[in-house]
């Protein structure tokens, strides 16, 4: 089975709820528009906006990958704003 046709298949309940869940992880903000073609059985749309995020995203290919094969996947949120030093997800405010 191919990357697209598991994406879709998660997205449409064939899967399983963990890859599902491993699916919004994953994709992030592109995750709500797939489930949205999926839902729609719009294949098409699906897979252009899947394969678009593959390519621009080699991250999102090899966790889509782990995860086809049943292996846990880790996904690190480096999001940082404001001033100050950023340790293990706590900001730290120097004043």
């Amino acid at each position: 089975m191919g990357l697209i046709e598991f994406t879709f298949g998660a997205l449409t309940g064939v899967a399983g709820n963990a890859a599902y869940d491993g699916m919004k992880l994953i994709l992030g903000e592109t995750f709500n528009k797939l489930e949205s073609f999926a839902k729609d059985d719009d294949k098409k749309s699906f897979e252009l906006v899947l394969q678009t995020a593959i390519e621009s995203n080699e991250n999102i290919k090899q966790q889509l990958e782990q995860l086809q094969r049943g292996e846990s996947i880790t996904i690190v949120n480096q999001q940082h704003n404001g001033k100050g030093d950023n340790v293990a997800g706590d900001k730290i405010i120097k004043k």
